[in-house]
């Protein structure tokens, strides 16, 4: 992981944890977390899965939630 990044405890922390850092680092988080909500975070897994990443539907869900709650616009 990224120093400076810390991805807070939570439901979806691990599964984003082995889904996305196999090919990501984590420096799209604070740089998107200014305007991306719920929504755009949702978005944007969709286009990873479609571009090859193997997450499940349900999983796709609990990393937008996730990511919303930590990483979105009016968050912590």
């Amino acid at each position: 992981m990224d120093a400076g990044v810390e991805l807070p405890p939570g439901p979806g922390r691990d599964l984003l944890i082995s889904a996305c850092l196999v090919c990501h680092d984590l420096g799209g988080l604070t740089l998107f977390s200014s305007f991306y909500n719920r929504g755009d975070w949702h978005t944007l897994v969709l286009t990873m899965v479609e571009t090859g990443a193997s997450i499940a539907p349900a999983e796709i869900e609990v990393i937008a939630d996730y990511l919303g709650q930590h990483f979105g616009t009016g968050s912590p």
